[in-house]
Order: C-alpha cells, then structure tokens, then sequence
C-alpha cells in the first residue's frame, strides 16, 4: 500500500527532474553533451514507467534517431534506442505502451546504431530480430530500408555474398517507391564494387543517379550513396568525375549539417588530392575527418579513414606516424572481426615495411610479407576484390625492393584490368547529363532508356583459394 501510495509523486518526480535538466537544451540538439543529457532524461522517464514521454522525448528532440547520424554520436544513438527494448520485459513494455510500428523501428535502430559504432554482432542480431517484425506487404518499404542496413553490417563482417543477397532482396522489397528503388541501387552498386563486378556495379550507381537526378531536381547521388559512387569511379580511374561528384556531395551535406557525411567526403577528397600529390590538403582533410569519426565513436569509418591517413604520412616520409595509424586501425577492426578493413589496413602496413626496406632496414621483409599474405587470404576467401588487388601491389612492391621477382606485378595487372574493363565510360556524370538534357528538350521522362554503354555482363571476381 504505501508503494502505491508514493509510486505517482516518484512518476511524477522523473518527468520534472527530466524537464529541469534539459532547460538549457536546445529544441534540435546541436552537440553530443546535449545529446547526453536527452538520453539521460530519456531513461530515467523510462526507469519511472514514463514511456509516453520518454517516446516524445525521443522523437521531437532527435527527429526519431536522426540527429545521431548528423552530430555523428553512434553510440548515444544506439544508447538512446536500447533504453526502449534493451531487455525482453523492455520490449513488452515498447509494445504495450507505444504505438504498434515502433518496437520494430527502436529494435532497427539499436542494429544501425550497433553497426555505425563497431558493435557489429550486436547490430546483426537486432536487424534480424526487426526483420520478422517487418514481413507482410504492409511493411515492404520500412524492409527495404532494413535489409539495406543488414546488407551493410553483413559487408563490414566480411560476408559479401550474404550481403549482395541482402541487398538484391532489399531492392525487391522497394519496388513501387522510386525513393526506396534508388537508394537499394546505390547499395546493390557497393555490393558489386567490393565484389569486383565493375559492370554490374555501374549500372547499378547509373540507374540510381538517375532516378536521384529525377526526384532530387536535377542534384546527383550524394549522402552515403555519393560517396559509394564516388570511391567507385576514383577506384576505376576516373578521378576527375570522382571528385566533382564528391565536391557537389561535400556542399549539399555541409548545408545540410551532416557532419558524418561531410567526413566521407572530406576522406574521399583527400586520397584524390593524394593522387594528385597534394599531401598537405590531404592531410587536412583526413585529420579532420578522424577527429569527427573518433569524437562520435563513429569507429568503422575511423577504422577506414586510418589506412588512408598512413598512407598519407607515409607519401609524406614519416614511416613512425604512418605505422601509428595502421597500428590504430587494427587494434580496431581486429577485435570486431571488420575484414574488409583489416584486409586493408594489413596492406598498408606491408607497403610502410616495404619502405623500410628501401631505406635500408631489411629486417621489415619478412613483417611485410606477413602482413600481405594475411591481407591476400582475408579477400581472396572473402570476395573482396579491391583489398586483393592492394594485397597484390604490396606483394609486388616488396618484390621491388627485394630486387627480385615472384610474379605479384603481373598478376596485379591481370587482376586491375579485370576490375577496370574499357568498356567502363570515362565520364558518366557528363553522359547521363547530356542525356538527360536531351530527353527533357524533346519532352520526354528522360529515365526511361537514359544510360550510356555498358558491358553485358559484369566482370565477376571468384575466390581461387
């Protein structure tokens, strides 16, 4: 009796404590320490059985999750969302008390948030687990987005054919919604690209840009799917593309104030300026994009920004700070099984042993074989085509320095002009906007027949071992 006597001044109490502490807040939050007190204030309604406020809290102070992405703050974002369905009885609750759709929105957001944060087998369960409450035609769109994001946790894990599956699936859950259809092609693109189907993976990006091209009002692909592209066409030799794509990216999503996506591009940019052997912008931008990787706990891009800031500093000289990063990098993606990354940050360091060798220092021979022979079986058993062809030019690279030769060059040739077909155009921004120009002056919806010559089939990579 006396428990139910003080229980609704004890309810009452949270949701005034919750108040007093946000006073000074924001109504958008606009950093990551009130993006901590929000979450705060958010279980501490929810420990009070406040579920009604803590959703509204939930929903007008982060836009439903979105502001996570923005800052970027992965974790308080998979924090946020836990706080509503981190145990079973939580889960119950999230369904008794909150409208019907959103325990299967907060159980997807743990695996989002899971997956932006490094915590991927965390992310895998709670997609799967909000993949059964997806299914039935009601639920297509919010599947597609779904199995979006589950293909991209399974391609982080390595497990690429399970991912393209995942992504193929996505695309034919989107059918009818020319939104959901674009964004399933950017990531059915990726897929190909880390596979190594080239051709495959341009039609893909071509029919995306071109249906972002129509909804958009004349803007190309940007945010994630920019980027994606964008690694695409530098990774094919068309740099120049590549970097006004990413330029136009950079500039949407700075006014936009998506700071994580502003860091993809600011990456991308810099191992373009890197080709361009402007290593001081270079390093700019990726010291910068490092530090709004670490500061959200954004640690899968971190993980991939570090290789590319080694092989920044080591352009540069500095083989000591080159090996910190690539040292960084690992103690990252070793302990959360991120193949793709490890693979290459693996190669980095047999590239940075290879310079140690040609300054002298032939005791970093063996270290670098080891560290390329271990990159070359995590992507020739895992179908990941791009991390092979680097494993392949660390190889060949420590050939050079050796003075000898074991083959590794030849067969990085072979395997580039597999992954890089002449058929490819050298300028498919340029094409697709001529095209669509031309259509529109006659008239017609420029998306139906609109894309320039690709091959007739992709150029599929196969594991030999």
């Amino acid at each position: 009796m006396v428990l139910e006597t003080f229980r609704p001044l004890a309810l009452g109490a949270a949701e005034v404590a919750a108040d007093l502490t946000l006073t000074a807040v924001p109504a958008t939050i606009a950093s990551r320490e009130d993006g901590l007190r929000v979450v705060e204030a958010i279980e501490l309604l929810l420990d009070a059985d406040q579920w009604e406020a803590a959703y509204d809290l939930y929903r007008l102070r982060t836009h439903s999750g979105q502001v996570w992405k923005w800052l970027p703050a992965a974790r308080l974002g998979q924090r946020a969302a836990s706080a509503f369905v981190a145990t079973p009885a939580r889960q119950q609750a999230c369904h008794a008390q909150l409208p019907r759709n959103e325990l299967k929105h907060f159980l997807a957001a743990v695996g989002v948030y899971g997956v932006g944060g490094g915590d991927l087998i965390t992310a895998r369960e709670y997609l799967e687990a909000a993949a059964h409450h997806f299914e039935g035609p009601a639920n297509w769109a919010s599947r597609s987005i779904l199995l979006r994001n589950l293909a991209e946790c399974l391609l982080w894990l390595g497990d690429v054919e399970f991912a393209r599956r995942a992504a193929a699936e996505a695309a034919d859950e989107a059918v009818g919604d020319p939104m959901q259809v674009m964004k399933a092609k950017t990531y059915q693109g990726h897929m190909a690209m880390v596979a190594g189907d080239s051709g495959v993976a341009e039609g893909h990006f071509l029919a995306a840009d071109l249906e972002h091209l129509y909804i958009k009002r004349g803007k190309h692909l940007y945010a994630l799917g920019g980027v994606w592209w964008g690694e695409f066409l530098a990774r094919t030799s068309r740099s120049g593309p590549s970097r006004r794509l990413t330029d136009h990216n950079r500039e949407i999503v700075a006014d936009l104030g998506w700071n994580e996506d502003v860091a993809r591009c600011d990456r991308l940019l810099a191992r373009l300026d890197m080709a361009d052997m402007d290593l001081t912008t270079a390093e700019q931008r990726l010291t910068a994009a490092a530090a709004t990787f670490r500061d959200g706990d954004v640690l899968l891009e971190l993980a991939e920004t570090l290789p590319v800031l080694a092989e920044c500093a080591r352009a540069s000289g500095d083989l000591e700070a080159a090996a910190r990063h690539v040292d960084e990098a690992l103690n990252i993606t070793g302990p959360r099984g991120l193949l793709r990354s490890h693979a290459t940050a693996l190669t980095v360091r047999a590239r940075i042993c290879a310079d140690q060798v040609a300054a002298g220092s032939r005791q970093y021979v063996e270290s670098g074989r080891d560290a390329a022979d271990a990159a070359h079986r995590i992507a020739t058993r895992r179908q990941m085509a791009w991390q092979w062809l680097d494993a392949l030019d660390a190889h060949a690279r420590l050939d050079q320095v050796e003075g000898i030769n074991r083959g590794w060059a030849q067969q990085a040739a072979t395997l580039r002009a597999r992954l890089t077909p002449v058929e490819l155009d050298p300028d498919p921004l340029a094409t697709i906007q001529r095209q669509v120009t031309e259509k529109r002056a006659r008239g017609k919806d420029y998306r139906q027949g609109c894309t320039p010559f690709l091959p007739e089939q992709g150029t599929t990579l196969r594991s030999r071992t």
